[in-house]
């Protein structure tokens, strides 16, 4: 997630196409450095907006957005496929068709020009609760930003389409997870995530309770199968 795009429309007033060009360099960065750690099991790791695998947005105002939402708004006017779709908005529309509607919608926030705001909002399909419209500047913008790009929605749908399943992750990740032989009957239940083999689970949060000196262990289970006792 390229974070902090909040910060350059409204504090540093970058030109638009200096933003594209920051976003160039810093996913070409990223793509050198997943090179250089290059795993055969895990296969070509590679960033490109294009393929919904990058976020813009603003952690911090909890708004992100990847390109497939975009492509997907525009593909029926432009009458492409969502596909070619994305790959247009990260070529020589990424300003136009995506930079400059949310600069506009951050313009109108900070200035509350608030009957022009709805209407935009209205048309793309978001609408405020009536003490929403209390807001002003930048509690608005934050507000607005949410209700139109929230963060969750743009990280959900990368985990969805991105993420391997543990089946799939673990052939891969558990020389990371475990010291022991990787031939052993430890290691190859976690490959597989053998519900019938020996019980390998991590403990990443101790919890406490009401009652002095006890704990709920919340874990991750790769193998095996917890029960009472």
């Amino acid at each position: 997630m390229l974070n902090k795009l909040d910060r350059a429309f409204l504090e540093l007033q970058l030109p638009h196409e200096e933003i594209y060009q920051q976003f160039l360099k810093i996913i070409e960065m990223a793509n050198m450095i997943a090179a250089t750690y290059h795993n055969e099991m895990l296969g070509e790791v590679k960033f490109d907006p294009a393929l919904g695998n990058v976020a813009f947005g603003s952690g911090l105002h909890q708004w992100a957005f990847t390109l497939d939402y975009f492509a997907k708004a525009y593909a029926k006017k432009f009458k492409k496929s969502e596909e070619e779709m994305a790959k247009k908005l990260w070529d020589d529309s990424f300003v136009r068709l995506v930079l400059k509607p949310i600069q506009k919608i951050m313009n109108l926030a900070m200035n509350s020009s608030k009957k022009r705001l709805e209407k935009m909002l209205k048309g793309l399909g978001v609408t405020l609760k009536k003490d929403g419209w209390d807001l002003e500047e930048k509690h608005l913008l934050k507000l607005c930003m949410q209700a139109w790009l929230p963060a969750g929605d743009a990280l959900l749908r990368m985990i969805i389409k991105h993420l391997p399943s543990p089946l799939e992750a673990q052939k891969y990740r558990v020389g990371g997870l475990y010291t022991g032989p990787q031939d052993d009957k430890y290691a190859e239940a976690m490959k597989k995530c053998d519900k019938e083999g020996p019980l390998m689970l991590q403990v990443s949060k101790m919890i406490p309770t009401s009652e002095k000196g006890r704990f709920y262990a919340f874990a991750r289970v790769f193998s095996g199968t917890v029960k009472t006792g």
